[in-house]
């Protein structure tokens, strides 16, 4: 399956149009005689709305055995729906697991249950699908974007440099020396790209 909208590119108007998306099981409830599965992708959330009683049960046992944070598939036909989130839901008629996620997860991902700094920091990849963290890199984006787009208007041409240092410093760091103006310099390189 591959992917035909985004979360943010359906709208209720859509009502009865076959879709596909793609994301991450952000939630799943089952109440009985109807399941939500709540996916979301970089722009967003989908309720996928699963009635027992009229879906299909190959459907149904798939959804039965995706984990929060797998990462799945869904085409279906968009259903107007006041009481969904965005004003519509996602009836499937199949649903793909492209790849399913280990459990217990190291953190939450939904906001509900907060996570230490550390814990954060440790599984970064987990915290930059938390909505929070991701409003901080799109502000960042946008206003790096605006600045380029400022300078380059009025001529400015963007150049990346090495950083280049008079000693060495701490923090794991290696160096290659450099001989400028004969005074020893050191250019840094990061760790992980450095070779033994």
């Amino acid at each position: 399956m591959i992917r035909t909208h985004y979360s943010t590119q359906i709208t209720p108007e859509m009502n009865g149009n076959s879709v596909t998306i793609c994301g991450w099981a952000h939630e799943i409830r089952d109440l009985g005689g109807i399941t939500f599965l709540v996916v979301r992708d970089r722009e967003g959330l989908v309720q996928v709305t699963l009635f027992k009683k009229a879906i299909d049960k190959n459907v149904l046992e798939v959804v039965k055995g995706i984990s929060r944070e797998s990462v799945v598939a869904v085409t279906g036909n968009v259903k107007k729906e006041e009481k969904a989130p965005n004003g519509y839901e996602l009836v499937p008629t199949a649903i793909e697991v492209l790849g399913k996620a280990q459990t217990p997860l190291p953190m939450d991902t939904t906001g509900k249950v907060d996570a230490d700094l550390d814990t954060r920091l440790d599984v970064r990849f987990m915290d930059m699908r938390r909505s929070q963290t991701q409003a901080i890199f799109r502000i960042r984006h946008l206003i790096l974007k605006s600045i380029r787009e400022f300078l380059d208007k009025d001529g400015f041409v963007e150049i990346t440099t090495p950083k280049v240092v008079a000693t060495a410093t701490e923090g794991g760091q290696r160096f290659s020396p450099l001989l400028i103006l004969n005074e020893r310099l050191s250019l840094t390189r990061a760790p992980s790209y450095s070779s033994s």
